[in-house]
């Protein structure tokens, strides 16, 4: 893995560029959104040296701050963009981008799960083969078996979209699921214990 590049003031200018770019339409970037565009943690020398350098940027007229539900945000100034833009050696390389690096885990977490995923949807669909001859099944049975169908089609869905349909991000623009419904969380495909109604 290339090393991390030093940080400095115009690094900064381009991680909050960066940062309030892929925000979207509010166009502006916490400390945390630098942070997580500069692939830094958000404790230690190294993040209070972005915290300083925001703060001595606000000062000189590059960074415009405000704040958003009692959180502090930071925008370029017209002067800001010209520093940025005026760098002698060109804009200077950030690290890989949160939404990049996002869309590159997901890629590679659906590749490897897919299969598993598909594999409990299939024991689903068996289970609701075992209840459709079992006159004597109670509707709560019904009702769970609903639930665990529900999910795990979705998280074969999610897993699907995330593997073939979610194309690879630009840094150019902010990449927004235009589908919505959560289906790009990859945090919701966990290994659940499953609560399965004995066979008869």
């Amino acid at each position: 893995m290339p090393d991390r590049p030093q940080t400095t003031d115009l690094l900064v200018l381009a991680a909050v560029a960066r940062a309030a770019l892929h925000r979207g339409e509010r166009n502006e970037a916490t400390l945390r959104d630098v942070l997580a565009h500069l692939a830094l943690g958000l404790r230690g020398a190294a993040a209070r040296d972005v915290a300083s350098r925001l703060e001595a940027l606000t000062v000189a007229g590059r960074l415009q701050e405000g704040r958003r539900h009692g959180v502090a945000v930071w925008s370029l100034t017209p002067a800001g963009r010209r520093a940025l833009g005026g760098a002698t050696a060109g804009t200077p390389a950030l690290p890989e981008s949160p939404q990049h690096r996002a869309w590159r885990g997901a890629h590679v977490l659906a590749l490897l799960e897919l299969p598993r995923l598909r594999a409990a949807l299939r024991d689903e669909l068996r289970d609701a083969r075992v209840l459709l001859r079992d006159p004597g099944a109670s509707s709560e049975d019904w009702f769970a078996l609903a639930e665990r169908l529900r999910l795990s089609a979705w998280r074969v869905g999610s897993a699907t979209h995330c593997l073939y349909e979610w194309a690879e991000p630009s840094d150019a623009a902010a990449d927004v699921d235009p589908g919505g419904r959560g289906r790009r969380n990859v945090t919701l495909w966990g290994r659940s214990v499953r609560h399965r109604r004995g066979r008869r």
